[in-house]
């Protein structure tokens, strides 16, 4: 990749991540009742959220760095206390790009918890299953390389109340996994990889047992 396009794409981020604040502080500047109408019921609820994260693939013996990309979470979860939520999460990031398809995938749960009593803060942990995968397309042929692994996740984020049932979600998060066998079309490359993508988010949550 050019110097040119990785000052462009490496750009985007501190762009991505004033939006975010931004959005964070609008939240918490709030009302309380708000933010408490929608995580601070037990209950289940689902979620989506769409952002734009850095991901890059670490490893010994190779040189990476960060590159900006879409990402994509989806949930659901289980309001278990007024401070605590459990989720089942899929998330990813990806990025296309002169012919390489560059794609990180987490499955797995992640627990929320929420320190103060009248504010929506959370922070945020999770474990699951990664799965990192880079498609090479060239003269007609295409080379597979992937990698399987534990993920684990951090966040911080917080929960803004729109309705008794909607609530929007603004979140750092910070994906990652441990070092793992990266193989080539199938087969192994004697390297170690670990995967990883730092992202600002913007969920929205529905809560299904909510009415007005």
């Amino acid at each position: 990749m050019s110097r040119r396009a990785h000052e462009s794409s490496v750009g985007r981020i501190p762009v991505a991540l004033g939006l975010l604040a931004a959005l964070a502080a609008l939240a918490v500047t709030a009302a309380p009742v708000a933010a408490q109408s929608a995580w601070r019921t037990p209950g289940a609820w689902l979620g989506a959220g769409i952002g734009a994260g850095a991901g890059a693939f670490t490893c010994d013996a190779c040189l990476t760095s960060r590159e900006t990309g879409p990402t994509l979470g989806l949930a659901a979860g289980v309001t278990l206390t007024p401070r605590f939520a459990v989720a089942a999460r899929l998330d990813g990031w990806v990025r296309p790009h002169d012919g390489v398809r560059d794609h990180i995938g987490a499955i797995g749960a992640a627990a929320y918890l929420f320190p103060f009593a009248r504010q929506g803060l959370f922070v945020s942990g999770g474990l699951g299953l990664s799965r990192a995968r880079v498609l090479t397309h060239h003269e007609g042929t295409t080379d597979r390389t992937s990698a399987t692994g534990l993920a684990l996740l951090a966040g911080l984020g917080y929960d803004l109340g729109v309705t008794r049932q909607v609530s929007l979600t603004p979140a750092l998060e910070f994906h990652t996994a441990l070092p793992s066998a990266l193989r080539l079309n199938g087969r192994a490359s004697g390297v170690n990889v670990r995967p990883s993508w730092l992202e600002a988010r913007l969920g929205l949550a529905w809560h299904l047992d909510r009415r007005w």
